[in-house]
């Protein structure tokens, strides 16, 4: 059995009314930072992109992070580079990778310069080419926090750890089971709150593969779970003492809730833990490359990963500690994977609207 009390992130106070702000980042007319004919400028070091990205003056960055929450994470990157103005809009990744994709195959470039978002939103972007190979250890990235994927370089931002969320004034996790497999015990009958899009319980495929998660699933359902649509409205359900677990949650959604007094709590299982993965890329025909690199070596760094963690709630730990040695680490990071747990998810949901 593996649980782990998740403390409340602890959110400092201070609203940023605006994205940008202007102050000086440093000279620097090194060649291997001006973008040009040659293609997407070397990231050469933080220095030199950071004093090229001040001249570039502005990126643009694209996510779904709240934009009063993005206002208030970027403050420490605002007062080291006030030459950049960072533009922000909070934007569903579907909706930005639909008008990115539009604006460049009509010959219109970019004005979006970084998106953050999962691999299996990102795919589009991958198929077209439309992602910068940058060497992001080059610019203080951690080397464990990389990964290639169609010989592009890109990183890992964050890291969401999937487990069993319960009503810490309900049960105690002793009482809970200690694996996914165990759910399916006829003595949780009516206890369990489900996602109809089943998109969290479709990364046990990759541990189990497609036909044995199917079968589980099945066996799942004939525990009549309360389904409820929504990773937070169905944490909240076992919040209100409405259920006592629930399958769709990640850690990041446990420590916000618990920060506004919901009375939950997660618990990892001995058999399969999940995480989800974000990545931060830059746009391949952006007119900010340095900016954007700027911009992203300091979102990856120590100080940025505390920011999201602080106000986003989300860490980015390659391997938990608490996760059990025995368990399976269910990680997506391949297309070819996450095409397998995609077909899987659908399948489940329509096991669940059907049943």
């Amino acid at each position: 059995m593996t649980s782990r009390r998740i403390r409340p992130a602890m959110v400092a106070g201070g609203l940023a009314l605006s994205l940008g702000v202007l102050a000086a980042c440093g000279g620097g007319d090194d060649d291997t930072t001006e973008a040009g004919s040659a293609g997407f400028p070397e990231a050469t070091n933080v220095d030199d992109v950071c004093a090229a990205g001040a001249e570039e003056g502005v990126v643009n960055v694209r996510k779904t992070t709240d934009a009063e929450v993005f206002a208030k994470e970027i403050v420490p990157f605002q007062e080291k580079y006030p030459d950049i103005e960072v533009e922000f809009v909070s934007q569903r990744p579907e909706d930005v990778i639909q008008q990115i994709v539009t604006s460049t195959q009509a010959g219109r470039g970019s004005d979006t310069d970084v998106v953050d978002l999962a691999l299996d939103d990102a795919k589009p972007l991958f198929d077209r080419d439309l992602v910068a190979n940058v060497e992001w250890t080059n610019l203080g990235i951690p080397e464990e926090n990389t990964v290639d994927i169609n010989d592009i370089h890109v990183y890992r931002s964050q890291r969401e750890i999937w487990g069993l969320v319960y009503n810490t004034s309900r049960t105690s996790p002793d009482d809970l089971p200690d694996t996914w497999a165990e759910l399916t015990d006829p003595k949780y009958k009516g206890q369990i709150v489900i996602d109809p899009r089943a998109n969290s319980t479709g990364y046990l495929a990759v541990a189990w593969g497609p036909d044995e998660t199917k079968a589980w699933y099945e066996d799942l359902l004939a525990n009549e779970p309360l389904v409820v649509e929504g990773e937070t409205a169905g944490l909240l359900k076992v919040g209100a003492g409405e259920g006592v677990m629930a399958t769709n949650s990640y850690d990041a959604t446990v420590r916000e809730q618990q920060g506004n007094g919901v009375p939950v709590d997660i618990k990892y299982m001995d058999d399969v833990v999940g995480a989800k993965d974000h990545y931060a890329v830059i746009i391949s025909e952006t007119e900010h490359p340095n900016a954007a690199m700027c911009f992203l070596a300091w979102y990856g760094s120590e100080e940025g990963q505390a920011a999201q963690l602080e106000f986003e709630f989300k860490d980015n730990i390659a391997k938990p500690d608490f996760v059990s040695e025995a368990a399976d680490f269910a990680i997506i990071d391949t297309f070819e994977d996450m095409e397998m747990v995609s077909g899987v998810t659908q399948e489940l949901s329509a096991m669940t609207v059907g049943g």
